[in-house]
């Protein structure tokens, strides 16, 4: 069996169920030595591959194999080296790059070398490559390190590099960061400012709360600069109230793309379970429209009403039940009629 250790905890993964079977067939002592073997060789295994990568007598080629199945280097010693080999212009970048992939794992639990890695990222006569990939070890760290350190992100939101600012912008977006989120939503009101594609702008906006960019969001869902843009807004509009009148046409509306249908059912379901039962009763009921999507939203106010509703068995039949009881028996479609009596057995008191 392959044992795969995680290099900052040292925890020992086994494989899924093998670790109950263990605790029948093993004591603690004796896992707990497993445990210590198992680093103990990957020390030696790192140890030996640092020996060859900070080696630089060696070709680039035989360094980087060294390395190829090391994940990270924790030893203080091999850190080092590696942020000295990624400060270092006269490395090849390949192994600048490789350099500070294998000190990731420190980043985030010693502020030393985050700092010298920051360096690197707010350096602009640094080669994009490995700006890029001190920009993605920081935000991998940033949520560990201290606000401080979402500066240099910020700094990278900016950079020319949309790779750079594609992964800055993510992890500020994880954050919640006000200004990164304001120039997201500067670069969709005018388009000179933006710093991603808008329909990556919008994704962002919604990662965390997209509540305080509604209105800008129902103005790009009506008025999009493109497909992908609008399909977004109407994602993260459900529950926005002015909004959901428009979404419920589109989930309606035959003319309009499957994938829009489906992200205003999503919308929907998600904004206002009360009320979705009755905004895709049309669709339901329409013989004529997509099986997928009717079999969609049966299912998702099936879901609404069993999670939400303690009391699910007791309320009175709606309309919606009434249309489910009928498609039951008469739909036309055998998946419609499976899919209406599933939803009755688990909303509905036995007859």
């Amino acid at each position: 069996m392959k044992l795969v250790w995680l290099v900052v905890t040292g925890a020992l993964y086994l494989g899924p169920g093998v670790g109950s079977a263990l605790g029948q067939a093993v004591d603690t002592d004796s896992l707990r030595r497993a445990q210590r073997a198992e680093i103990e060789r990957y020390h030696a295994q790192a140890a030996a591959a640092a020996a060859v990568f900070l080696d630089r007598t060696r070709t680039p080629a035989e360094r980087l194999a060294a390395v190829r199945e090391i994940p990270g280097f924790v030893e203080p010693q091999q850190v080092d080296g590696c942020v000295a080999i990624a400060l270092n212009q006269a490395e090849p970048i390949a192994v600048r790059v490789r350099a500070l992939q294998l000190v990731g794992p420190r980043v985030d639990a010693d502020t030393s070398v985050a700092q010298r890695v920051f360096v690197i990222a707010t350096d602009t006569t640094a080669p994009a490559e490995l700006r890029s990939e001190a920009v993605t070890q920081l935000a991998l760290a940033s949520f560990a390190l201290p606000q401080s350190f979402l500066r240099p992100l910020r700094a990278a939101a900016r950079d020319p590099d949309i790779r750079i600012r594609r992964t800055a912008l993510r992890a500020l977006a994880g954050h919640g960061d006000p200004p990164s989120l304001d120039m997201l939503a500067a670069g969709l009101s005018s388009p000179t400012e933006a710093l991603l594609p808008p329909s990556e702008a919008v994704q962002l906006l919604g990662l965390k709360d997209p509540a305080p960019f509604y209105p800008l969001l129902h103005r790009l869902m009506l008025q999009p600069p493109d497909s992908a843009t609008r399909l977004v807004a109407i994602q993260l509009l459900g529950r926005y109230g002015p909004s959901r009148g428009t979404i419920a046409l589109f989930l309606r509306d035959s003319k309009e793309a499957p994938a829009v249908r489906q992200a205003a059912l999503g919308a929907l379901a998600a904004g206002d379970p009360r009320g979705l039962p009755q905004q895709v009763l049309p669709v339901v009921a329409d013989e004529a429209a997509p099986l997928d999507l009717r079999l969609r939203a049966i299912k998702a106010v099936e879901v609404a009403r069993t999670s939400r509703d303690p009391k699910v068995f007791a309320r009175a039949p709606d309309e919606f039940d009434r249309l489910l009881e009928r498609l039951a028996e008469r739909s036309p479609s055998l998946a419609v009629r499976e899919a209406a009596r599933t939803y009755l057995s688990r909303t509905r008191s036995a007859r």
